[in-house]
């Protein structure tokens, strides 16, 4: 199964309502569990599709690049943007 745009919206809604319930210092663990999550279910293929996931916030997208780069993930998009931490 794989998502249409309406629903990568979705996923970022989803962890946007669940950030404001998770104390700034665990957040970004908690953005790689559900970025893990996401992608072990098979809800989006992260390997090739991370770059519609972006611009969710500061804390998603270091997650983000982070899971991408752990799993070996060749994304141009994330090798092509500056991320300061």
């Amino acid at each position: 199964m794989s998502l249409n745009g309406s629903e990568f919206v979705a996923l970022i809604e989803i962890w946007a309502g669940v950030k404001n319930y998770v104390p700034a210092k665990d957040q970004r663990s908690c953005a790689e569990q559900y970025i893990s999550n996401i992608d072990d279910a098979g809800l989006v293929d992260i390997s090739s599709m991370s770059a519609e996931l972006y611009g969710a916030c500061e804390v998603f997208d270091k997650a983000l690049k982070s899971y991408c780069t752990e799993q070996g993930y060749d994304d141009e998009e994330i090798e092509d943007n500056e991320w300061e931490d």
